[in-house]
């Protein structure tokens, strides 16, 4: 949960901060390591939650879901234009 709010807030600040300063620069560094953080949860919280048994099974049902909807959310978002 830290990772997403560290990456909103930082990405909140991103957009209305000036291109060419160094907080633009910063605000792109901190977005990146709240996505690593809450990347990194989703392996430890299937480790945790799940068995040893299935939890393989578990993980790649969850990633090829995920990488369904990173394919589907651009053409969604030109649908609804």
């Amino acid at each position: 949960m830290i990772g997403y709010v560290i990456a909103g807030l930082s990405g909140f600040v991103h957009m209305f901060v000036d291109s060419e300063s160094t907080m633009y620069f910063i605000s792109m560094l901190l977005m990146r390591i709240g996505v690593v953080i809450a990347y990194f949860y989703s392996y430890y919280a299937n480790v945790e939650y799940f068995p040893s048994d299935f939890s393989t099974s578990v993980f790649g049902a969850s990633n090829f879901i995920a990488r369904i909807l990173t394919i589907i959310a651009p053409l969604a978002v030109e649908i609804l234009k």
